[in-house]
């Protein structure tokens, strides 16, 4: 299942993205919630019957409101040329992955 911080990620760049994507505002986050961002986009692959996670294209709106943030999100998160990652107050387990961040590499 998609977290409540992920909705919330969604709901606010949904809000508020298009100043983070004109270049007004940079996006800042926590390292921990990139992990958990980048674990529901396995959601993803899942419902649309497998794959590479690498190669996910999006596919047409659901009636799933879940499914819809996390197609929103990995269409925004393609879009974003700048990030700032923090480490914020949890511990991590595991890698950063930001290969979502296309702009970036």
């Amino acid at each position: 299942m998609i977290g409540s911080e992920v909705e919330a990620l969604s709901n606010l760049l949904k809000a508020h993205g298009d100043k983070v994507l004109s270049g007004g505002q940079r996006l800042a986050l926590t390292a921990a919630l990139v992990q958990k961002v980048s674990a529901a986009f396995s959601l993803l692959v899942t419902s649309a019957g497998g794959g590479n996670l690498r190669d996910f294209q999006v596919v047409p709106a659901s009636s799933n409101t879940r499914l819809n943030d996390l197609h929103f999100l990995h269409d925004f998160l393609q879009r974003v040329d700048a990030l700032l990652v923090s480490h914020g107050s949890s511990t991590l387990r595991g890698d950063v992955d930001l290969a979502k961040f296309r702009n970036l590499m």
